[in-house]
């Protein structure tokens, strides 16, 4: 699991700004910050698919952009990389991942996920090879999320190399 930035100080409060008051300069700003991240780059050049951990229930229903998933489309955009998605059940995550203790986020992570995995990527490029899978999210608190989703889609991808690339981690 890689992270690109401490959640400390102004990171910290443009993530909040862009997450929890939906502020579109702070959104904006957090994607070009991605977009000029080498590592970000190199992580997109060694993956086939490039997927994004889903919004909380909370954000979906407050028509919040979604950070991770705007990350994902975008690095997968530049280097032409197919996109995979994660599709949460509906009523995932009621409450605030930032709002509950650390046993409370591990307790209810078996949940599953659906996974739509383009055509193209479900071939691999040279036979025996693995597919390799860039998982994005925003921010990473204990990492359980990422560890559930990396399940998911190894169940889906029978030959994956599933690695993280985080906007900021805890």
């Amino acid at each position: 699991m890689n992270h690109l930035f401490q959640y400390r100080a102004e990171v910290r409060d443009v993530i909040v700004k862009t997450k929890s008051r939906g502020g579109h300069p702070e959104f904006a700003g957090c994607v070009r910050v991605f977009l000029d991240e080498p590592r970000a780059h190199a992580a997109a050049a060694w993956c086939d698919g490039v997927a994004a951990a889903p919004a909380s229930f909370w954000s979906r229903i407050r028509g919040r952009p979604h950070l991770a998933t705007e990350l994902a489309i975008e690095l997968a955009a530049q280097h032409r990389k197919p996109v995979i998605r994660i599709i949460p059940p509906v009523l995932w995550r009621l409450r605030k991942q930032s709002m509950r203790s650390s046993g409370q986020r591990n307790a209810d992570q078996e949940t599953a996920f659906n996974v739509i995995v383009p055509a193209n990527l479900t071939k691999t490029r040279f036979t025996g090879s693995s597919i390799r899978v860039l998982l994005i999210d925003d921010v990473r608190t204990s990492g359980v999320t990422l560890g559930v989703l990396a399940g998911t889609l190894s169940a889906q991808l029978a030959n994956a190399d599933i690695r993280s690339l985080v906007f900021a981690a805890k």
